[in-house]
């Protein structure tokens, strides 16, 4: 079940807002950084001066199966649907890469459950397709998301506070286009295709009134990135994702 740890989603009245899911642990990572960072964000946000940022978001934090990941989304999907405002929404997944050196912006997900170990409610999955039979397996989904600008926005961003404490300066944010075939890569795969949030999806006047845009971040370890730095790494990547959709 999904457990919220910020303002009530019904509550917010803005006409942009951040819906933030990280993961709770799994086989393997029994300490999940990305728990953290989805429970804190808002009060980090807050301590660090970006209370309008922090407003306008809200944050779960789910179980690692796949069953889970489905109900957390068709509920956002449905929660969405019952409101009547137009809103831009950023469904930003975390989760943790726990052997990665570097912070991940995903640019896109798989048609493929493939399932290194079983999830935590024993869903063990071997190239099965996570959208029906309208997709076939493998099939990529491409976010709508410019990826490549984020990032190359962020390192700039980096680069600049590169005299302060944060020594995330050191690792820099990469375009990666291989989430894995685990949970993560289920969640984005689904939140993607249910928020037609992709690039093949063929836009309709159905899309005007309310608009929701998917990406996926996965984090290093936080033996490798500490946890400040997680927490100062995606504020940064909030208030660029902010800035971006303000254009449009």
């Amino acid at each position: 079940m999904i457990s919220a740890n910020s303002s009530n989603y019904d509550d917010i009245r803005r006409p942009f807002r951040f819906v933030i899911t990280g993961f709770g642990p799994f086989g393997g990572v029994p300490e999940n950084p990305t728990t953290v960072l989805a429970n804190g964000i808002v009060d980090y946000l807050n301590r660090h001066g970006m209370n309008d940022l922090a407003s306008i978001t809200s944050t779960f934090v789910l179980e690692t199966s796949a069953e889970a990941a489905r109900a957390a989304i068709d509920q956002l999907w449905e929660d969405e649907q019952a409101k009547s405002d137009q809103t831009t929404t950023i469904l930003l997944h975390l989760g943790v890469n726990y052997k990665g050196e570097k912070f991940h912006l995903e640019s896109c997900a798989y048609n493929e459950a493939t399932f290194r170990i079983p999830d935590e409610r024993g869903y063990r999955p071997d190239k099965e397709s996570i959208l029906g039979d309208d997709i076939s397996v493998g099939r990529a989904l491409e976010t709508l998301l410019d990826v490549n600008s984020l990032v190359k926005q962020l390192n700039h961003t980096i680069a600049e506070h590169e005299n302060e404490s944060v020594s995330v300066c050191c690792k820099d944010s990469i375009v990666s286009n291989d989430p894995g075939r685990f949970v993560c890569n289920y969640i984005y795969c689904y939140s993607l295709d249910k928020f037609k949030s992709h690039k093949q999806h063929v836009v309709s006047n159905d899309d005007s009134r309310r608009v929701t845009r998917c990406l996926f971040l996965h984090v290093p370890p936080v033996a490798v990135v500490p946890q400040d730095e997680q927490f100062w790494f995606v504020a940064r990547l909030m208030e660029t994702l902010y800035e971006e959709q303000l254009k449009f």
